[in-house]
């Protein structure tokens, strides 16, 4: 019964806090970031009706939603890559999974609260319970959740129109280092060929000492290999290293442990942001 008072109360004052203010943008599609692990809302590829939506690091169109006003403060969240919604599916017991719907009912009405710090939390208007994580893994079940953590709390991030004149014709060589001396872009995987005999990743890297494979579990004694390429981080302030080529590119390092995480065997380049986000490169793994 405290608890619930206590809930209660703070999504009263939340919801003080916002009145008069515009918390998201009408027809724009936006990454919603978990404040715990830095994953991403995402369909996971799954256009089917009924799939369980899940907290990923790395996501393309399934990750990005629009908010479409149904009034009263209310949106529907609309997945660009299945044309689903967001739904509770009926369920109104915490830990219960969330769904993509393409028959939305009062299950897929939310309700968007805004932090002080730029977050929100996504409340579902017939369980009254949050928008949150299974787990702090990628990959990790989105969940109806009613405990008060940074797991319920999310970054809407906006995605950006990009205009590339190659698109049109089919070419997606875009950011090849052919074309002029720019390294290619950490997005454009075809420009990447394994040399060395090994598999092509992605690896999730923050600070000196934290990475991540997406999609492979490399052995000990095994080498990762960092293409030389750019990226585009969301957020530059405070950016410890350049963009268009980071000092970690050209490098390999030994894999010396992979539990419980992955230990080099020598430190990265510091690799960081103001807001300490993490940073996605290439790699090949031999």
């Amino acid at each position: 019964m405290k608890k619930n008072i206590f809930l209660f109360g703070l999504f009263i004052c939340f919801t003080l806090s916002i009145q008069g203010q515009t918390l998201i943008k009408a027809n724009v599609w936006y990454q919603l970031e978990n404040g715990n692990n830095k994953g991403k809302i995402a369909n996971n590829g799954n256009k089917k009706t009924g799939a369980v939506m899940v907290v990923k690091q790395i996501v393309g169109t399934g990750g990005h939603w629009k908010f479409v006003s149904q009034g009263n403060g209310l949106y529907r969240l609309l997945n660009r890559d299945s044309k689903m919604f967001l739904a509770s599916y009926g369920k109104t017991r915490k830990g219960s999974s969330i769904r993509q719907t393409n028959t939305p009912g009062s299950g897929a009405l939310w309700r968007v609260i805004k932090l002080q710090d730029g977050r929100i939390i996504i409340q579902n208007n017939a369980s009254l319970l949050f928008v949150g994580t299974a787990g702090t893994l990628s990959k990790t079940s989105l969940i109806q959740s009613g405990a008060l953590s940074a797991r319920i709390t999310w970054q809407p991030i906006e995605v950006k129109q990009r205009i590339n004149s190659n698109t049109s014709s089919g070419n997606t060589n875009s950011g090849n280092a052919s074309s002029g001396n720019a390294w290619p872009k950490n997005t454009n995987t075809a420009a990447f060929k394994a040399r060395r005999g090994g598999t092509i990743a992605k690896a999730i890297v923050r600070y000196g000492d934290q990475i991540q494979i997406v999609g492979e579990k490399p052995r000990v004694g095994q080498r990762i290999y960092f293409f030389p390429q750019r990226l585009n981080p969301r957020n530059t302030e405070g950016l410890s290293f350049d963009p268009q080529k980071p000092s970690i590119c050209k490098q390999t390092f030994v894999v010396q442990k992979v539990l419980p995480r992955i230990v080099l065997n020598k430190p990265m380049p510091n690799m960081r942001n103001r807001v300490n986000d993490t940073f996605m490169f290439i790699v090949e793994i031999y």
